[in-house]
């Protein structure tokens, strides 16, 4: 009976220790997967961020290329001008014009800024005076109203004074005729 029982604690202790080595097994998978995953994704990151780079330096480059063409160009266009004094006398002139096309449409610009803030001067003091006409009527209307007001019922009091001198005299007619 001891033999059979250190035998079936025996295989108890084999049967618990088989399932503690697969659920081992299987969390170690899951972290080897898991492990797997994120470096994937960081080496995705790290081509991501270097393409960035390149194409960022290729942009950088095209800019400098441009920009020192740029520099070629205008050191080239000042030899050449400076080496034709009647281009330069052309230059001087288109420069004259142009400041002159310059002046002229700031003066024409100035012109219409001017007068359009003297139309619309003129727009606001029209609603202004509109407004206070407006007023001015309605202030006169409603005196007129009240006075009439005031009439009206000036004329209601004198008619029920009266009334109450013809009642008043009505009965002491009466009181005079019973006596």
């Amino acid at each position: 009976m001891e033999r059979q029982s250190h035998s079936s604690a025996l295989a108890l202790f084999e049967s618990d220790l088989q399932e503690r080595r697969q659920r081992l097994k299987e969390q170690l998978q899951a972290e080897e997967q898991n492990f797997i995953q994120e470096l994937q994704k960081k080496k995705e990151v790290e081509k991501e961020e270097e393409k960035k780079k390149r194409r960022e330096r290729v942009i950088e480059l095209r800019e400098r290329r441009e920009r020192e063409r740029e520099q070629l160009v205008t050191h080239k266009l000042e030899q050449l001008f400076r080496q034709s004094s009647e281009q330069r006398d052309i230059e001087t002139t288109l420069r004259q014009q142009q400041g002159w096309a310059e002046l002229q449409a700031q003066v024409k610009q100035r012109k219409e800024a001017c007068d359009w803030r003297m139309k619309e001067q003129r727009a606001f003091e029209e609603l202004w005076e509109s407004d206070r006409r407006a007023k001015e009527e309605r202030h006169r209307r409603e005196e007129e109203e009240r006075r009439e007001r005031q009439t009206q019922l000036q004329h209601e009091l004198r008619l029920q004074r009266e009334e109450r001198k013809r009642q008043s005299l009505d009965g002491d007619e009466t009181k005079l005729q019973k006596v």
